[in-house]
């Protein structure tokens, strides 16, 4: 009986280390991979499966994927920027909790995360992309509106922006509108018209990315209410009539 159990727990031993093996096999082809044709094609007992894609600027492709082995999901991820399907950056991650992804007191993250490992090119490095602007779930992404969900509020990067705002933090903001995330240029977009509402004074450089954005055809996703709509151009969102309103709700 003594054998039998100890064999057990030799096996049950070796099949974790061998689940683990693959795990770590799987996360290394991702990272090495240079196309995406190379990650989607990979095969194994575990795969990165696709769960987002979306249009950065600068014509990068930001797709977001989560590890499984079959249909069983693992809380690690995978994020890759490419650009016409060649890998410039990509970075594997795990987190423990991610019922959402700020916290409306403190503006942090309530889940935590740890960063497996990362590669890049020299493409990358040339950009000087700031990758902490997007977000890392792979089922969470950001997302520009004047009042969405069941309270008709700011989306969390709205609030955060109005954080930014309210501390006069024009440094931060300034990051934000040269972001290669578009929905955060969106809220900064606010967060300066707000500003300057209130007398203060912007940068050139800040005011001439303004006028680009108000007459950009990029397109973002919006929310409205409990209601999300693809494909709406910075035209249409950063219109004088829209952004006059969120100033008045806000000065």
């Amino acid at each position: 009986m003594y054998r039998l159990f100890f064999l057990l727990i030799i096996l049950l031993s070796f099949g974790r280390s061998y689940s683990q093996t693959d795990q770590e096999l799987a996360t290394r082809i991702a990272l090495e991979a240079r196309t995406i044709d190379e990650i989607e094609g990979a095969t194994g007992k575990y795969k990165f499966n696709k769960k987002r894609q979306r249009l950065l600027n600068l014509g990068i492709i930001q797709t977001d994927y989560q590890l499984a082995r079959r249909k069983k999901f693992e809380r690690i991820g995978l994020r890759t920027l490419s650009i016409n399907s060649i890998i410039i950056y990509s970075e594997v991650y795990s987190w423990d909790f991610n019922d959402k992804w700020f916290d409306d007191e403190e503006n942090e993250p309530p889940w935590s995360y740890q960063i497996l490992g990362t590669n890049s090119n020299d493409q990358f490095h040339e950009l000087n992309l700031n990758v902490e602007h997007l977000i890392r779930l792979p089922t969470t992404s950001s997302i520009f509106g004047y009042a969405c969900y069941a309270n008709g509020g700011l989306p969390e990067e709205g609030l955060s922006m109005m954080k930014l705002v309210n501390k006069m933090d024009t440094i931060e903001l300034s990051k934000w509108i040269f972001s290669v995330n578009p929905v955060r240029q969106g809220f900064a977009y606010l967060g300066f018209s707000l500003l300057k509402s209130k007398g203060v004074q912007i940068d050139s450089s800040v005011s001439n990315k303004m006028s680009q954005l108000k007459s950009s055809d990029f397109e973002i996703l919006m929310c409205s209410g409990c209601t999300i709509r693809e494909s709406v151009p910075f035209s249409e969102l950063l219109s004088d009539e829209k952004a006059q309103r969120f100033i008045n709700k806000h000065s």
